[in-house]
């Protein structure tokens, strides 16, 4: 019993059930651990969560409800250390155009509802990160670099897949929206650090949760190198409650906004 206790002390599963529960308590269909084949290597990889959750809109003139369904690409990660990151301007263009690419948002000039997606919102985000004080630190043993990689290649992978999750309600409705969020949830932000590109002096996080910037290259499924920007979100797991609130609040009735129109 007490080895198993342990086990369960020190596993990284403690958080995984924790936030499966959470989610499913606010009412999220969860879909725990898929495996699927890494494009890149060809090996079988594990993502912790996907979670999804539909919400109507009511285009005038159809009687039929069309939906927007929002999966949430979830790795669940613990920072056992000191961690800090490194904080610069968005690119703006870039984010935008991510923004209008992936969800019902219309870009800014066209109408204004796109300022209510967190990513126009922010203004910095993560751009560096360490764990480590050693000059020659291997990057790809820290566990933030584990949960970018697992949560990019898993969201390439599931991102296009028209149906994740057993109960497929698709006929019920005139049409349906897929948007999709990459997150890495923290089990909290003690061990968070930040720091401004050109500054010297870091300080605790205090921030919910904060994105963090990348352009990711990669082989797509012909096999040809290509890149692509991506925000992910860093969530604060004793805050993840509001960050879900404002996605349902705020960025989900301004795309059920679009849609009705």
């Amino acid at each position: 019993m007490k080895k198993a206790e342990s086990i369960i002390a020190k596993s990284g599963n403690s958080l995984h059930s924790k936030v499966i529960v959470f989610l499913r308590n606010l009412g999220w269909k969860v879909l725990i651990s898929p495996y699927y084949s890494d494009n890149q290597t060809g090996k079988s990889r594990e993502m912790d969560i996907i979670a999804e959750k539909e919400f109507l809109f009511h285009k005038i003139g159809e009687s039929t409800p069309g939906a927007v369904i929002v999966r949430l690409f979830i790795e669940c990660k613990y920072i056992p250390s000191e961690t800090v990151f490194w904080f610069d301007s968005k690119d703006s263009i870039a984010t935008e155009n991510l923004i209008t690419r992936s969800t019902p948002l219309k870009p800014r000039k066209e109408n204004i509802l796109i300022e209510k997606h967190h990513y126009y919102k922010a203004d910095g985000v993560a751009k560096l990160f360490s764990n480590s004080s050693e000059p020659n630190r291997n990057t790809e043993k820290e566990p933030f670099f584990s949960a970018l990689n697992q949560i990019l290649n898993a969201t390439l992978y599931y991102r296009n897949r028209s149906f994740l999750l057993p109960e497929d309600n698709g006929h019920m409705y005139s049409s349906l929206k897929y948007v999709h969020y990459p997150i890495i949830v923290l089990n909290d932000f003690s061990n968070i650090y930040n720091i401004n590109i050109g500054d010297s002096e870091c300080k605790h996080t205090e921030s919910e949760s904060f994105i963090s910037e990348i352009n990711y290259s990669f082989l797509n499924l012909s096999g040809s190198p290509t890149s692509e920007y991506f925000l992910i979100d860093v969530v604060d797991f004793l805050k993840f409650g509001d960050y879900l609130s404002y996605i349902e609040k705020e960025e989900v009735l301004a795309m059920q906004s679009m849609l009705e129109h």
